[in-house]
């Protein structure tokens, strides 16, 4: 069994991962809204009550709406999460070794691709425990942190090489 806090906490952790991995992103109608089909896996010959969105999840997930506008605006804001070729892809996307297979992390080089943000990096911690992440030394600004997201504020600035990331 799962909590719905801690399937809150995945499905943030999940559209964080789409919102900022290169190609074209796909939300599925009511996905905004943690629409969930009553646990029907294929509901395509369902009745329209499994099928339907319930409306009022916008809500009582208020929050994870929230958060999706501002991840969808922050991809549409940074060209570094839009490279339309393979080879922009291979040049400027590089991962870093995490050594936890719950746990992705990659560079972008937004200077590249007239970025305004000029090195980013996205760390997706998926494991049961804080994961330890080298990352290339330079001042970082967290925009995205816990299931929350501030693409304004410059108040949390990183000025090291080492971040210790929490289960998202």
């Amino acid at each position: 069994d799962i909590s719905e806090e801690e399937l809150v906490r995945l499905s943030l952790l999940a559209h964080t991962a789409i919102f900022t991995a290169q190609g074209t992103p796909f939300l599925f109608a009511g996905e905004e809204l943690l629409r969930e089909k009553r646990g029907v896996r294929n509901s395509y010959r369902s009745v329209d009550t499994v099928n339907a969105i319930d409306w009022r999840n916008k809500a009582r997930h208020f929050d994870v709406f929230t958060y999706l506008r501002r991840l969808i605006a922050m991809r549409k804001s940074h060209p570094a999460f839009q490279l339309t070729t393979a080879a922009q892809v291979k040049k400027y996307l590089h991962f870093l070794d995490v050594g936890d297979a719950c746990t992705v992390a990659f560079t972008l080089n937004g200077k590249a691709v007239g970025d305004d943000w000029a090195r980013i990096v996205v760390v997706l911690n998926a494991a049961c425990k804080a994961v330890d992440v080298h990352v290339p030394e330079g001042d970082y600004t967290i925009v995205c942190r816990d299931g929350r997201m501030n693409i304004s504020n410059r108040e949390h600035e990183v000025k090291n090489t080492f971040l210790v990331l929490k289960r998202f």
